[in-house]
């Protein structure tokens, strides 16, 4: 990653469990000249323990900082799209940090602006739906040119990451995480005279204004 960062901050839900298989490497990271930080502000590395649960909640917790690098580890042997290590793999998880050579990924991020004032940022998906139960209409633009009039019950706009989520319930596709785009699906559309939607998901580049 850098030799320059080395403030790390851990983001985990604490447990007896996993107090005891973080202390070989909390103490491994001291030894090779890295600082734990007790606020996220002062890191340049934020380490989530847990899964990409833990990982998502970190994210959004430390404000989806551009200036430092997050780090996603496993506590459980489970699958995951953020974690790429495993808690018991101590010395490669300090080496990677320690490497200004290792490979950093980027994920797209969503912005969603609401009533042109407050502004939100995704790193899944988010979704348009009523407070209500009942459908609703959705002028649907893409740069400012109208694209469709949508009714249903709403629209999921997914992330590739965000594409194995919510949006594969819908039948959306699953996308490769490595391109920059992002995916449109629609929740239960209405089709008559009036509304006459895409019927199926649907994916921009990441250039694209919604």
């Amino acid at each position: 990653m850098s030799d320059h960062r080395r403030n790390l901050y851990f983001y985990y839900h604490p447990n007896l469990e996993l107090d005891k298989k973080l202390e070989p490497l909390f103490q491994l990271a001291r030894d090779n000249d890295f600082h734990i930080v007790e606020k996220s502000s002062e890191a340049n590395i934020i380490v989530a323990v847990g899964g990409d649960g833990t990982f998502l909640q970190a994210v959004r917790k430390t404000d989806f900082r551009q200036d430092c690098l997050y780090v996603g580890i496993r506590s459980r042997n489970e699958a995951g799209l953020y974690c790429d290590f495993s808690i018991d793999d101590h010395t490669e998880i300090v080496e990677s940090m320690q490497n200004a050579e290792v490979e950093v990924r980027r994920f797209p991020v969503i912005e969603a602006t609401v009533n042109n004032e407050s502004s939100y940022l995704c790193i899944n998906e988010c979704s348009v739906r009523s407070t209500l139960i009942k459908s609703i209409d959705i002028d649907v633009y893409i740069d400012d040119l109208h694209f469709e009039t949508f009714r249903g019950d709403g629209l999921i706009v997914a992330t590739p990451t965000g594409s194995t989520g919510y949006n594969k319930s819908t039948k959306g596709a699953v996308v490769d995480p490595k391109l920059p785009c992002f995916q449109v699906s629609e929740l239960a559309s209405l089709n008559n005279n009036r509304f006459r939607t895409l019927g199926s998901s649907f994916i921009l580049s990441g250039e694209r204004t919604l």
